[in-house]
């Protein structure tokens, strides 16, 4: 009895084993199906931060600040205007990732030569990783800084999601010139007021 039970197991194992190889083989992927995999993998980084991801995402509404920003998108933006002098606005991007196919049929992917300002705002951002997180935790210093100076007379901090969009373009102005005197704590105030 106890040899008909392994025999029984070495053809059940045997038999997984062939169909987990014929699966390996069924599932080679071709040269394309690799170079869009790491198309979407380059436009997922840039236009939402995404690891990881190897095929369409459409817009995704992550964590936005009180003013329906998406403040990661934000920043990116803010740090590719500086660096580059050109602009992409939240409405590209979202009409961008709306669809998954063209009108035609065909895939939509930044590199298919027909949104070039997508397309060079994904380059960029690829090319560009270290530079944004630097610009990222340049902001997120001036922030700590700031709120450490200043909680004392009420200043009170938050996560960088939840900082209103008045107070990101302050803290964007006080990176770009180090000299321009923040007022945080006034925008805080008003805005306090304004919702009581």
């Amino acid at each position: 009895m106890r040899n008909v039970f392994t025999l029984f197991v070495v053809l059940i194992l045997l038999a997984v084993s062939a169909a987990c190889a014929g699966d390996s083989r069924a599932k080679e992927k071709t040269p394309e199906e690799i170079a869009l995999e790491q198309a979407y993998m380059k436009q997922n980084k840039a236009l939402q931060d995404s690891d990881n991801q190897y095929g369409y995402r459409p817009y995704w509404y992550g964590t936005l600040n009180p003013d329906g920003n998406d403040n990661f998108e934000y920043v990116r933006n803010a740090c590719y205007l500086k660096y580059t002098g050109k602009t992409m606005t939240h409405e590209q991007i979202v009409d961008y990732l709306s669809d998954e196919f063209e009108s035609d049929g065909e895939v939509r992917i930044y590199d298919n030569g027909r949104h070039p300002e997508i397309a060079a705002f994904v380059e960029w951002a690829w090319e560009n990783q270290e530079l944004l997180q630097e610009y990222e935790d340049r902001l997120s210093s001036i922030y700590t800084e700031y709120r450490r100076e200043y909680w004392r007379q009420g200043f009170e901090g938050c996560p960088m999601y939840e900082w209103t969009t008045e107070v990101m373009d302050e803290i964007i102005k006080k990176e770009a010139d180090p000299d321009y005197e923040l007022d945080l704590l006034g925008i805080q105030q008003r805005e306090q007021r304004e919702t009581d």
